[in-house]
């Protein structure tokens, strides 16, 4: 279950900071949200015939907007990549009309089209640095997806082929989250809390009541020794 959220994730990532990077003592969280079927990203997104053609346009406009506002403020680029031109802009950090008016109205068109659902949700609750939808290609049309939320597709066919991990392709990058340092803490303690109950279910350790393991781990674990 992902903090502030009642929402349990599909796959949670975990990436330790660099060890550059002297004064950062936790790394970036991201969550992944798998859709195997249209009606199964509906659910969540409750997309109902909508004018995406406005919306594609207002995307193209900020992004651009965000290019040029980098380049012109260098200071506002977050480092989160490897090269200088895919690094994201803390463009709410500068008190900008034109990006507060088309942010604005993305954020006002997209409300009108999904609802206050599962995706926007974990936007706004800051859950994890990043977000990505996973499903594959041809599903959804990225522009459907809210904004915040990456897209990660792969071929169909690689997903039934065994021995074999599918190839995935970034569609749309995520928006950097500056998630709090206590949620991600938070989120790694349940993703090693969730770890430690399924090993001990692969022992056979019991829980009590008080959520210790049983008294008898120590001949368990010389036994798989």
């Amino acid at each position: 279950r992902l903090p502030h959220s009642a929402y349990r994730a599909d796959v949670v990532a975990y990436r330790p900071c660099r060890p550059l990077d002297a004064n950062a003592t936790l790394g970036q969280t991201a969550v992944f949200e798998c859709k195997q079927s249209r009606a199964d990203f509906l659910k969540d997104a409750q997309s109902a015939t909508p004018s995406l053609g406005r919306l594609r346009q207002l995307r193209q406009r900020l992004h651009r907007l965000e290019e040029l506002l980098g380049i012109h403020y260098p200071s506002l680029r977050r480092g989160d990549s490897l090269f200088p031109e895919y690094e994201s802009v803390a463009c709410e950090e500068l008190n900008h009309r034109t990006w507060q008016r088309i942010t604005r109205e993305i954020r006002l068109l997209e409300n009108r089209l999904h609802g206050k659902t599962k995706f926007e949700k974990l936007v706004r609750y800051r859950c994890a640095n990043l977000l990505y939808l996973v499903t594959v290609d041809g599903l959804i049309d990225p522009d459907e997806v809210p904004t915040g939320w990456g897209v990660l597709t792969c071929e169909a066919e690689a997903i039934h082929e065994a021995d074999s991990v599918p190839s995935m392709q970034l569609v749309r990058k995520p928006q950097f989250i500056d998630a709090d340092a206590m949620t991600r803490l938070d989120l790694i303690q349940r993703v090693a809390a969730a770890a430690t109950r399924r090993l001990n279910a692969h022992l056979g350790l019991e829980e009590h009541p008080g959520g210790g393991t049983a008294a008898a781990v120590s001949e368990s674990v010389t036994e798989v020794n």
